[in-house]
């Protein structure tokens, strides 16, 4: 899958200056196929730290003052990096689009948002709320990232809570006219499938943890996690992915 990812950053419209791809802990023949077909691709190497200190390790390396994201399994449209240019060109520290995902679990296909326009400007309560993007859909300039501390090494959700950060000091802005910027596929493999309910706590847990170390706090950010965890902890439920279990809190109008 990584190869594709990678030729889909190959294909953009818009040139990419600098490429780096960081393998952590996978022992196959990556890493030689990376190398082979894709020689000017700066390879890092990681014993399994998870995604949150992979990404971090790929902007260690990065020499750009912005930063894209790409996880193996999603890709880019021809149309991507154009898009999120423009929108850091405006003068944003965050920019972010369309993600379309491809639910190979439950079939059909999702967008993030689900409704576009997302968010833009001051986005902290929208993220406290339910997290809009991913980070194959983003971009960030190189001062918000480390202004912020990079993404956390939290075992789950450690995107969700980077977002929440990052939207604590900076506006966010929206490709709003190019349509789906990512694809991304739901399967079995994923991160977002299968989650157990202790996985999905500690993301609720950590958010009011932020929350909580925010100057700006809001009391309804606070009381709405807290309702999520209990809600959570009084109905002992499985759900097959984080989408399952997002439309589920907003059918009980946890959202």
């Amino acid at each position: 899958m990584v190869l594709d990812a990678l030729a889909s950053v190959c294909n953009q419209r818009q040139a990419v200056q600098e490429i780096v791809v960081v393998n952590d802990g996978s022992k196959d023949d990556t890493s030689e196929q990376i190398a082979a077909r894709f020689p000017e691709v700066h390879l890092v190497e990681l014993p399994g730290l998870g995604p949150g200190q992979a990404r971090n390790a790929g902007a260690a390396e990065a020499t750009g003052d912005a930063f894209m994201f790409l996880d193996s399994d999603d890709r880019w449209l021809p149309h991507h990096v154009h898009a999120l240019a423009k929108v850091l060109n405006d003068g944003f520290h965050v920019a972010y689009g369309t993600t379309r995902t491809i639910d190979e679990i439950q079939g059909g296909f999702f967008n993030i948002p689900d409704q576009p326009p997302g968010p833009e400007g001051d986005c902290y309560n929208a993220m406290a709320r339910w997290c809009f993007t991913v980070p194959s859909a983003m971009a960030v300039s190189r001062h918000a990232f480390y202004e912020t501390g990079g993404f956390g090494s939290e075992e789950f959700g450690e995107d969700w809570a980077f977002f929440l950060r990052l939207a604590s000091r900076f506006s966010f802005g929206f490709a709003r006219d190019a349509g789906p910027i990512t694809l991304r596929r739901l399967h079995q493999g994923s991160l977002c499938a299968n989650p157990n309910r202790r996985q999905l706590l500690a993301i609720v847990n950590r958010l009011l943890d932020i929350v909580a170390e925010m100057d700006r706090q809001a009391p309804e950010n606070t009381g709405r996690l807290r309702q999520i965890a209990a809600w959570m902890t009084d109905h002992n439920k499985h759900w097959q992915t984080v989408q399952e279990w997002y439309v589920a809190m907003e059918k009980e109008g946890l959202l």
